[in-house]
């Protein structure tokens, strides 16, 4: 049995790489610079950017390696969206700065003087720009003045954001309803 035990800690030690991430991980693949967040629905998310990794986490050390063979075995389920309050983001071809609100909704915010009160004299300083081709994935809902009332705790998971509850599904859904002017089913 001893024989067996130190068998299997000298293959763990010779392919780390090999050990299957588990959920609420932080994974990449030996051979690719993409980092993912593998969810508690057992599906991996793709940082699309730095921007976007750095908006939930400060560094890369807690990132596990696995192989392509095991990356490839975690399902797709799309992309993280940036943290809820961390950043302001805008895209280039539209003159508007958002403020990022939970569940991937974008609030936009209707004039620098909103945006000063609400985020301070900086304001400017703290907008990413966002990817076309992420842009489509969030979800614009009304817009925010100086008398709206921010609400977001810090202790915010990327497994809520990522709308993997009931809850979340449902707030999804609310949103678009608003935004489509509609309150049916």
């Amino acid at each position: 049995m001893k024989k067996i035990l130190i068998f299997i800690l000298f293959l763990i030690l010779l392919f780390p790489t090999q050990i299957f991430a588990v959920s609420g991980e932080l994974i990449k693949g030996e051979n690719y610079s993409a980092v993912y967040y593998k969810a508690e629905n057992g599906k991996r998310y793709i940082f699309p950017n730095q921007k976007i990794y750095n908006s939930w986490y400060s560094d890369f050390s807690g990132v596990t390696i696995l192989s392509a063979e095991e990356l490839a075995k975690i399902p797709l389920g799309g992309s993280v969206f940036y943290k809820p309050n961390s950043r302001l983001v805008k895209i280039k071809t539209i003159p508007k700065v958002y403020w990022v609100d939970e569940f991937g909704v974008l609030r936009h915010i209707i004039s620098e003087k909103s945006a000063q009160d609400l985020f301070g004299s900086d304001w400017f300083n703290k907008i990413d720009i966002l990817p076309e081709e992420y842009f489509s994935a969030y979800i614009i809902s009304n817009p925010i003045n100086s008398n709206f009332v921010i609400t977001i705790e810090d202790n915010w998971e990327i497994n809520d954001n990522k709308l993997l509850t009931d809850n979340a599904l449902n707030l999804q859904k609310q949103e678009k309803q608003e935004q489509n002017g509609s309150t049916q089913d």
